[in-house]
């Protein structure tokens, strides 16, 4: 199987104070419209936050039928993912993790 290891992610422009842009467009690539509506009443309970909410923002997902997974993995495993259609979001190792 030839495979470019490559996902169409769609481009998230709003800016919404309890989902990240990363769960934003991860909800947009399945198809599933977040009710921006219902974050605007969850970002009521922290005024003063001046980023996303990640767990607020993670819960609303789940509520509308995404999940989340956290996993150290390899690249080769990375590959993988992305060539079943998983979108990723990655963080790389920062220098102390590097061997």
């Amino acid at each position: 199987m030839d495979s470019t290891h490559t996902l169409e992610i769609p481009l998230v422009q709003e800016e919404n104070i309890c989902l990240p842009s990363v769960v934003s467009a991860v909800s947009k690539y399945w198809g599933i419209d977040l009710p921006l509506k219902e974050a605007t009443e969850i970002a009521k309970k922290y005024p003063h936050m001046k980023g996303s909410i990640l767990i607020e923002g993670v819960e609303l997902a789940e509520r509308h039928g995404l999940s989340a997974i956290i996993s150290k993995s390899s690249l080769k495993e990375l590959k993988k993912m992305i060539d079943i259609g998983v979108p990723p979001n990655v963080t790389p190792p920062t220098n102390k993790d590097v061997v």
